[in-house]
C-alpha cells in the first residue's frame, strides 16, 4: 500500500465511485484504480493477464511496482497518489499531451511512462495515469496499461473512448447531468455486455436528473407550506381581533343602550352609535386585509377637509379635537381615503389621551395627520406598520397596517415622524392633485 499525497494535497475521505469498479472492471483494456491512500479499488482481469499479478497479490504489498518491474518500486498510479499534481517533478516520468487528459478537466495533469514487465510475457509496456477528484477533493488515481506492440489503431480507439469518458465525467462532476458519453468506437473495443454496462453510466446521469427535479419539487412544496403558514398566522390574527377587539365596542354599545333605556338620556345613545362606528371601521379593516386587496376603485377629486370630517365620526373620545388646516383636493378612491384617515384618527385617539388634538394639513405633494399626544419612541418607528402593533388599551393593532396598504395601493408613501407638539406625525406623499400638482411615486 502507498502513503497519501505528500505535496500538500488533502486526500478526501471518499474513495472513487463504486461505479468506476463496475465500468473499468468490465472493459477490455488493462486498467487499475487506487484510492487516495494507494489502496487498490479496481484491478481488472486484462491487467491480471498482462502482468501475471492478481488483485490479492497487489493488495498484499506496500509498493506494487516491486512485483512487476525490475527497475522501479512504484507503479505510475502510486507515484500519482503521492504527488497528484507534481509527480513529474519527483520521478523520471513525462506529462502526456492534452489528447490523454484522462477523465479530468484539462487543468489536471496526465502522466505517461514506459517499462518492461518481469512477469507474464515480459512485454514492453506503455502506461498513462492521472489523479481523480470529486468536488475538488483528491480521491485517487487511475492508470491504463498497454503493450507498446499493440496496433496504432487500437491506441487511437482507446484515446477516443478515454475522451468520451473524460468529457462525460467532467460534465457530471460539474453538475451537468444532461451530458452523455456516446462511445462511437466502443463496439470495436468492448463486448456487447460491456457496452451495455457503459450505457448504464449514462443511465446514472439520467437518475441524477430525476433526483434534481425531485429536489426542485420538494423546494416548491416547502415554499407553499411557508405561504400556508403565513396565511394561518393571518387567520389567527383575525380570530384574535374578532374575539377581543370587536367585543369591546360591542360591549360599550350594549351598555349605553341599556343606560338609555333606564334613564332616557340621549347622550348614552350617541356613545352607542360612536361605538358602533368604531366597530364598523374595524370590520372594514378586517375585510381589507382578508381580501388582500391592493387595488383601488376609480379615483376622483376628494376634498381633504370633507374627507377628514367624515372620517372623524368614528372617534368616540369626547374630549378629542379635530383641526383641519388642509384646503387642497387629492386624487383618490373616496372610500379608501376615508378609511385611511379613520385609522390615523383612531390611532391618535387611542394613544394621545382623552383631550388629544388631531391636525390635518397640506404638503406640497400630499397631506399629513399629526397629534399632540405622547408620540411614538423613535426606536419603534419601524415597527408601527407591522401587523399587531399597538400600545393603546383598546387598539386592535391593524390600523396602521391598513394605512400603509391603502397608501401603497394609491402609489403613495407613508412616513412617521414627530409632530411639532411632540406627538406623532404621519406624512402621506406622492399624491396626485386634480390641478396637476403633486406627483405619484414611481
Amino acid at each position: 500500500m502507498s502513503s497519501g499525497p505528500s505535496d500538500g494535497t488533502n486526500p478526501s475521505a471518499e474513495s472513487p465511485s463504486p461505479d468506476f469498479e463496475t465500468v473499468f472492471g468490465a472493459i477490455d483494456i488493462p486498467a487499475l484504480i487506487l484510492d487516495a491512500d494507494g489502496d487498490v479499488v479496481v484491478w481488472n482481469e486484462p491487467l491480471e493477464a498482462l502482468l501475471d499479478v492478481d488483485r490479492a497479490a497487489a493488495e498484499a504489498v506496500d509498493e506494487i511496482g516491486t512485483m512487476i518491474y525490475e527497475d522501479r518500486e512504484l507503479i505510475l498510479a502510486e507515484k500519482v497518489c503521492r504527488h497528484p499534481e507534481t509527480a513529474d517533478e519527483f520521478y523520471d516520468i513525462g506529462v502526456a499531451d492534452s489528447d490523454y487528459a484522462l477523465l479530468q478537466a484539462d487543468d489536471h495533469p496526465t502522466y505517461e511512462d514506459t517499462s518492461t514487465a518481469t512477469g507474464g510475457s515480459g512485454a514492453d509496456l506503455w502506461f498513462l495515469a492521472t489523479p481523480l477528484y470529486v468536488d475538488d477533493e483528491f480521491v485517487g488515481a487511475i492508470e491504463f496499461v498497454q503493450q507498446r506492440a499493440d496496433s496504432e489503431r487500437r491506441r487511437r480507439e482507446m484515446e477516443e473512448l478515454i475522451d468520451e469518458l473524460r468529457e462525460a465525467l467532467a460534465a457530471f462532476q460539474a453538475g451537468d447531468y444532461t451530458a452523455r458519453a456516446e462511445y462511437a468506437v466502443a463496439e470495436s473495443i468492448l463486448e456487447d455486455e460491456e457496452v451495455e454496462l457503459l450505457d448504464q453510466v449514462n443511465d446514472l446521469a439520467k437518475m441524477r436528473e430525476v433526483l434534481r427535479e425531485t429536489e426542485q419539487t420538494k423546494r416548491q412544496l416547502e415554499r407553499r407550506n411557508e405561504q400556508l403558514e403565513r396565511q394561518n398566522e393571518r387567520l389567527e390574527q383575525f380570530a384574535s381581533v374578532v374575539s377581543h377587539d370587536l367585543r369591546s365596542p360591542l360591549t360599550v354599545a350594549r351598555g349605553r343602550v341599556e343606560l338609555a333605556q333606564e334613564d332616557g338620556e340621549p347622550e348614552h345613545l350617541e356613545d352607542a352609535l360612536n361605538a358602533m362606528s368604531r366597530m364598523e371601521a374595524l370590520i372594514d379593516n378586517l375585510l381589507t386585509l382578508a381580501r388582500g386587496d391592493d387595488t383601488v376603485a376609480e379615483v376622483e377629486g376628494v376634498d381633504l377637509a370633507d374627507a377628514a370630517a367624515d372620517a372623524w365620526d368614528v372617534v368616540s373620545t369626547p374630549g378629542a379635537t379635530l383641526e383641519v388646516a388642509a384646503t387642497g383636493t387629492v386624487e383618490a378612491d373616496p372610500s379608501r381615503h376615508v378609511q385611511l384617515l379613520q385609522n390615523l384618527f383612531l390611532n391618535a385617539a387611542e394613544h394621545g389621551g382623552s383631550d388629544v388634538t388631531v391636525t390635518v394639513g397640506d404638503l406640497p405633494d400630499g397631506f399629513f395627520v399629526a397629534d399632540d399626544g405622547p408620540g411614538i419612541p423613535p426606536e419603534r418607528h419601524d415597527e408601527v406598520f407591522d401587523a399587531g402593533y399597538s400600545t393603546g388599551r383598546d387598539g386592535h393593532g391593524l390600523g396602521l397596517q391598513i394605512v400603509e396598504a391603502i397608501a401603497e395601493s394609491h402609489g403613495w408613501s407613508v412616513a412617521l415622524s414627530d409632530s411639532a407638539d411632540g406627538g406623532a406625525r404621519f406624512e402621506i406623499a406622492g399624491v396626485d392633485r386634480p390641478d396637476g400638482s403633486g406627483a405619484a411615486l414611481d
